[in-house]
């Protein structure tokens, strides 16, 4: 693989590892820090990940709350 393609996978690699810390967590019980904690992603990477799969349907924010949802 590629430098290139290795810079292109890792958006996906941060969505992945975002939705598999949600995917566990009791509904509604789960915020973007304890995202930053369980992936060691920086916060404004978790916000953007988090922005984006929300708006393609994969996660609901409600207020500060966060859940893993089928699209």
């Amino acid at each position: 693989m590629s430098d290139e393609s290795v810079e292109s996978v890792r958006p996906l690699e941060r969505g992945l590892a975002v939705l598999r810390a949600l995917a566990p967590a009791e509904p509604g019980r789960l915020r973007a820090g304890d995202l930053v904690r369980a992936t060691g992603l920086a916060r404004s990477t978790v916000d953007r990940v988090v922005a984006t799969l929300a708006h393609l349907g994969y996660v609901r924010v409600r207020g500060q709350e966060l859940q893993c949802r089928a699209p």
